[in-house]
């Protein structure tokens, strides 16, 4: 598991929480509650594996571990007060992820394995084996939770 802070610029982490609030205020304004999106309880914004932000977050992993990544998926996400995620594996969709917080002023929402609990603070990203490492979300207690979701195939370390 890797943690690493101040990431990207703060104006850069606005545009994308402002996409993904109005996204989820759109949603809501039209009936959603949540739970139209399989099991998971968060709103999510897809396709966002040819934004720019995903070679921004590439390079910076790559800068810092010795890596070769390529993304398989990418999104945005909206965690209502209420949704959680429980333990769970990646195995279709990646064998690395990475999550970037895009805001702190929520309760609850922590990140958690099985021996690691991580409070998710703005600007804040982590990189770790989604495959084979159980994890999940705690619940959303105050404010919308925003985050963005990588998941990372053909990961080389050399």
């Amino acid at each position: 598991m890797f943690i690493f802070d101040n990431v990207l610029r703060i104006s850069i982490l606005e545009e994308y929480k402002e996409r993904i609030r109005n996204h989820y205020q759109t949603m809501i304004s039209l009936g959603f509650t949540g739970d139209d999106y399989s099991e998971w309880p968060s709103c999510r914004l897809l396709d966002m594996k040819e934004d720019k932000i995903v070679e921004i977050v590439k390079n910076f992993i790559e800068s810092k571990i010795r890596v070769k990544l390529e993304c398989n998926s990418a999104q945005l996400q909206a965690w209502p007060i209420g949704s959680l995620s429980v333990q769970h594996k990646h195995a279709q969709q990646g064998d690395y992820n990475s999550s970037l917080y895009l805001n702190d002023d929520f309760d609850g929402g922590d990140f958690f394995t099985k021996d690691i609990l991580i409070k998710p603070t703005k600007n804040r990203l982590t990189f770790f084996d989604g495959s084979n490492i159980l994890h999940g979300v705690n619940q959303v207690n105050r404010s919308e939770r925003f985050s963005m979701i990588f998941w990372w195939e053909n990961t080389k370390f050399f």
